[in-house]
């Protein structure tokens, strides 16, 4: 990659914090004018660094929750699992959504989870049944780790519908822990 495609495409990246209100004015102003008096793309990427972290777009349509990040970091532990469905989509960054606390709204819930070239991991709650109902993967790893079992009526069950466009995708599942018996 060039100086100046590195440079466009921070000043992009930039941009794009401005608009979600991550980054104020001033802090824009003075990130793009480091970026553009860069000399490499080192330079670039270290200005890139100190800008913080982009913040994920949650967006709650008909009670679906959805949670996009384009590029970046994204670490998120939502308080529930929509019974409308929820969707989580990234493209090229760190996605890791931890459920593990998370309310499941009813006996089935939907989870859609799109990945591009990036990285996901997914955390499910322990007390769920789940399942891969689709899965459409252009390459890239799939890894699922959640507990296979059959569906049990007393159980919520999470059907999961995954794409994955060549990046990592890992989904595991909370796990029970036993407490320990101590000596007094």
């Amino acid at each position: 990659m060039s100086i100046e495609d590195a440079r466009e495409s921070a000043v992009e990246h930039l941009s794009a914090l401005l608009e979600r209100d991550v980054v104020s004015v001033a802090e824009f102003n003075a990130l793009v004018a480091r970026v553009l008096a860069s000399s490499s793309g080192d330079e670039v990427a270290l200005v890139l660094a100190e800008a913080p972290a982009a913040v994920p777009a949650v967006v709650s349509a008909d009670d679906v929750l959805v949670i996009e990040n384009e590029e970046g970091v994204v670490k998120e532990a939502p308080s529930r699992l929509s019974a409308a469905g929820t969707e989580l989509r990234n493209g090229r960054g760190v996605m890791k959504i931890d459920f593990r606390w998370a309310e499941i709204e009813g006996d089935e819930v939907d989870l859609d989870l799109e990945n591009g070239r990036g990285v996901m991991k997914i955390v499910l709650p322990a007390g769920a049944s789940v399942r891969v109902v689709e899965q459409r993967i252009a390459g890239g790893v799939f890894k699922n780790a959640a507990r296979r079992q059959p569906p049990d009526p007393g159980l919520p069950t999470i059907r999961l519908h995954v794409t994955n466009g060549g990046g990592v995708l890992k989904v595991s599942q909370a796990r029970y822990r036993r407490g320990r018996r101590r000596g007094l």
